[in-house]
């Protein structure tokens, strides 16, 4: 459910962003996010299997739109 709105979120956002300065800013809110995450990694997925596959979700994720994001500076 939370990435679906992130992902919902995230394609409105990137119709608007029409320069780099915005891509940049984007990239790095979401590479802040993928290091809270990966931090918070060893200490939440232990809790249960549901949490642990809603956190490598999450990061898979992460990891995938900055690199999508990351190509379209290009």
């Amino acid at each position: 459910w939370h990435s679906w709105l992130e992902f919902r979120r995230v394609l409105f956002r990137s119709a608007l962003m029409n320069n780099d300065n915005e891509l940049k800013a984007r990239i790095e809110e979401l590479e802040r996010d993928l290091i809270f995450y990966l931090r918070k990694y060893h200490e939440l997925a232990p809790r249960s299997k549901n949490m642990k596959a809603v956190l490598d979700k999450e990061i898979k994720w992460l990891e995938d739109e900055i690199k999508r994001l990351g190509r379209q500076l290009r």
